[in-house]
């Protein structure tokens, strides 16, 4: 039984990593062998980002608990990339036991399990915003922190919000600013 766990654990790292490197192959391929255009047409549809983000495709409860290809799970899984503990239940500085659910929640959760949350952005930390505040749905909505601007906005990256189930950044050099109205500060950068 523990070899055929190991076996299917493997096949499931690996199924969205050989996908993700075919896409990249296709693309350089295809842009190798197109002919030059003299411009790129204005409205031209952009590019899907690629994540290494390894739900991407599948809709189910997460490792870390939450249901995957959402803001949360993807949240919890950049917290994983840097070896740092964020799960739907886990316990704070202060020794208490919390529940992260819905995004909504998770700044009351984080701040009485011991956790800061304030609204001073840090590379590493948790943009958050409550149902409804600037475009986030009912559930509220989280993302991670990739970069604080010097005028005190923030690039971040982010999981079903601007793309439905799908990747996307905000916040970089000619898009508009991010300035969430709160930040969990977990384990900054």
């Amino acid at each position: 039984m523990g070899l055929r766990r190991r076996r299917s654990w493997l096949w499931r790292a690996t199924v969205p990593a050989a996908a993700l490197l075919t896409v990249a192959i296709a693309i350089a391929v295809g842009a190798a062998s197109a002919p030059a255009s003299p411009a790129a047409e204005p409205s031209a549809p952009a590019v899907a980002v690629a994540t290494p983000y390894p739900y991407e495709t599948a809709s189910r409860l997460g490792p870390w608990g939450f249901p995957t290809r959402h803001a949360t799970d993807y949240v919890a899984w950049r917290f994983f990339e840097r070896d740092v503990e964020l799960s739907s239940a886990m316990r704070g500085p202060n020794g208490r036991t919390g529940r992260f659910g819905d995004a909504q929640s998770w700044a009351a959760n984080a701040a009485h399990i011991g956790f800061r949350v304030d609204t001073v952005p840090a590379a590493g930390s948790i943009a958050h915003w409550n149902g409804g505040e600037a475009g986030a749905g009912g559930a509220g909505h989280v993302a991670y922190v990739d970069r604080v601007n010097a005028d005190g906005s923030v690039v971040i990256s982010e999981f079903d919000s601007s793309v439905k189930y799908g990747y996307s950044q905000r916040g970089q050099q000619g898009t508009p600013a991010v300035r969430a109205p709160r930040y969990i500060h977990v384990a900054d950068r």
